[in-house]
């Protein structure tokens, strides 16, 4: 056993679910631990009481004042204080939390030590493995000191002697809770396998409020996860420690991209099923690690393990768990102290510290994921968030995934927020036409890459059900779309003109999927939106496509993730994805052929601005004056026989005038670069 050694007080930040690693230190606490609860967190009344009711604890609201306060008291009180984080470094707010506390550490010599604890172990891609390899999560489990046992699970859920298949999935765009049709498929073999219990463990975040900050859920893990929660046997979010229940566990459906695959190793003989995206490799994963597991990449691959006996694929992973993490002995916290404070440095003296200098220096750490607009350094200070930083964020979190798929660089978010909420078509001031009519920069100076974004009006968003209505209903369109198309429609009849347009525009049109609502109705369609982009989007010059190595410019076909045309109501709170830490997107060649696009352009529709859709155009590399402007070639063959396939069905069946004229399409006239109007269009070149 480990040498008992003297405990430093724990202080706990807390900005999501009770951490099992830190209940290891809090029972095993020779002081009050301090509580400090994020003023932000939506379960704030019950993890108080899920503290203050299971270890000796004083709950207080985490501010920056209340903080120093108490590190203030416990300095004049010669106590020692050991800080212990639960959010991962690879997070910002993880990231910004660390920076707090390691630069509290310098204005109190009580502060001891600033020590992630984690949140998982080996295998998740945050998992405090990369701190340290203690398994502490396992301390209160072999110490018998969990409030409920794999016999107590048993019988709430009714096993009746029944093999055990625990799903136990993780949470983000490639795993589980991401595949309607893996969702879909555990639901099935639930239907048809009765002779098995199934019960759903979901990821802590599962249970996080959607109005919480930091929830991180994606419309369609939601979805999924209210499905599953609907169709399995769930176990409570208050019962955090999942040991028991794998312990009960015949059967494990987890992500491999998670640490349960990992946790089930500790018990002897477990059949492990682990899901990997189809697109991601093994390449990167231990193989001593893989063979253990039966890993699947689908429904397909998923089903067959399920014929016959389900615990047929065992295997007894208990050497490879104590490789990685040793003898589990119940004395991890003692372990620990004896690594971590059983030897004190003499202190250094005390620097002075202000809430303003705290904060700045938190902002200057934020410049990657919006400096001056970033919230995280106020959620990590536990304050509220000025207005401006709020509107924007509001912003990222209802368009996070367009803004990701289209590739527009991190740093130009909050210029392009700017600039949908003031209407700014300012590509006039930039750019200018050239003598056959491209475009190209007019800055005498020339432009800078990450400087600024500018958005392109589409001057028609149709479909073929409505577009020759449309035409004919809106008067200045037709003109203003043959001048887009160059279509000589002098002295010709407006029949054989719109003949033309509509034959012209499955190959020049551009498109982008959205996903529409059925009012009334979970219910939701998907429809493909297609549109003209105005006089600037016109002049832009494509080149030839090329390969992925000369640009991070995401492809043009525009047919990711639908778009939720549905604008949420307005809330009080605000909800931020802290996804983990990603380089921002630039230009990674280091040479540019005349193959390579200048910059990028893609279709983003707003729903701030109750879905209107504009294109944002930003810069791949710097241009010089004169310079062309230049896009990487959109491949419309997907859209261009879609169009077709629609427009032959509208010939059967014609769209009234009435339904066309119900589409939300702009009236030339309103267009910020209105084809007659050379004083908001940018200028010819002299």
């Amino acid at each position: 056993m480990a040498q008992r050694l003297v405990l430093p007080t724990f202080y706990v930040p807390v900005h999501s679910v009770a951490s099992e690693q830190v209940a290891a230190f809090l029972s095993r606490a020779q002081t009050t631990s301090k509580i400090f609860i994020y003023p932000f967190h939506t379960d704030f009344e019950v993890l108080e009481t899920y503290y203050q009711q299971n270890f000796r604890v004083v709950v207080y609201p985490f501010t920056f004042e209340s903080v120093v306060r108490e590190l203030q008291a416990d300095t004049d009180a010669h106590r020692d204080v050991a800080v212990l984080l639960t959010s991962s470094g690879n997070y910002v707010f993880g990231s910004l939390q660390r920076i707090l506390f390691d630069r509290l550490k310098l204005s109190f010599p009580c502060l001891v030590d600033v020590f992630g604890v984690g949140h998982c172990l080996y295998g998740c891609t945050s998992c405090s493995h990369h701190e340290h390899r203690v398994p502490l999560y396992f301390t209160r489990f072999y110490n018998d000191m969990l409030p409920y046992k794999a016999q107590d699970l048993a019988a709430l859920f009714a096993v009746a002697g029944r093999p055990v298949v625990v799903v136990a999935p993780s949470f983000g765009a490639r795993q589980i809770i991401s595949s309607d049709a893996l969702v879909s498929s555990l639901i099935a073999l639930q239907s048809r396998r009765r002779d098995l219990k199934f019960i759903l463990k979901l990821h802590p975040a599962c249970f996080l409020s959607p109005s919480h900050p930091l929830h991180g859920l994606s419309p369609t893990e939601q979805d999924n996860v209210d499905r599953l929660r609907e169709a399995f046997d769930t176990v409570p979010g208050t019962l955090t420690n999942i040991l028991p229940l794998l312990e009960l566990a015949s059967a494990i459906v987890a992500d491999l991209e998670s640490s349960i695959s990992f946790e089930c190793m500790y018990f002897e003989r477990k059949a492990i099923y682990a899901y990997l995206h189809p697109e991601d490799s093994l390449a990167r994963y231990d193989a001593n690690y893989l063979s253990l597991l039966t890993v699947f990449r689908g429904p397909d691959t998923l089903e067959p393990l399920f014929e016959g006996d389900v615990s047929s694929r065992a295997h007894d992973g208990r050497a490879f768990f104590k490789e990685v993490y040793g003898v589990v002995d119940g004395e991890e916290v003692e372990k620990t102290a004896a690594i971590r404070w059983a030897k004190r440095s003499a202190p250094m003296p005390p620097l002075p510290i202000s809430y303003i200098d705290v904060l700045e220096t938190l902002q200057a750490a934020s410049d990657e994921t919006g400096g001056t607009f970033s919230p995280w350094p106020f959620l990590v200070l536990g304050q509220p968030l000025p207005a401006g930083v709020r509107e924007y964020h509001v912003f990222v979190t209802l368009h996070e995934t367009q803004l990701v798929q289209s590739g527009i660089p991190l740093e130009l978010w909050p210029r392009l927020h700017d600039k949908l909420v003031e209407q700014t078509f300012d590509a006039g001031a930039a750019f200018c036409f050239d003598e056959d009519g491209a475009l190209v920069a007019a800055v005498e100076e020339g432009l800078r890459v990450g400087a600024d974004v500018w958005l392109i009006d589409h001057a028609w968003t149709t479909a073929p059900a409505i577009a020759a209505s449309q035409l004919r209903s809106y008067e200045g369109l037709l003109q203003r779309v043959c001048s887009l198309l160059n279509i000589d429609a002098e002295d010709q009849d407006t029949d054989d003109v719109i003949e033309q347009v509509l034959a012209r525009m499955p190959e020049v049109a551009q498109s982008y999927f959205v996903k529409q609502r059925v009012p009334g109705s979970e219910e939701a369609h998907i429809e493909r939106v297609w549109f003209l982009e105005d006089e600037v989007g016109s002049a832009i010059s494509t080149c030839e496509t090329i390969s992925a190595a000369h640009t991070t410019e995401p492809t043009a076909t525009h047919t990711s993730e639908p778009i939720t045309a549905t604008t949420p109501e307005p809330t009080e709170t605000l909800t931020l994805s802290d996804t983990p830490i990603q380089p921002t997107s630039e230009t990674t060649a280091t040479t540019h052929t005349a193959a390579a696009p200048t910059a990028a352009v893609s279709p983003f529709v707003c729903l701030t601005l109750g879905g209107m859709a504009f294109s944002v155009l930003w810069l791949l590399r710097p241009l010089d004056h004169g310079e062309a402007v230049t896009r990487r070639a959109i491949d419309n063959t997907a859209s261009a026989e879609a169009w077709r396939t629609l427009a032959a069905a509208a010939a059967a069946a014609p769209v009234p005038a009435a339904a066309a004229a119900a589409v939300s399409t702009p009236a030339p006239a309103a267009a910020p670069y209105p084809a007659a109007s050379a004083g908001s269009s940018p200028p010819s070149a002299p």
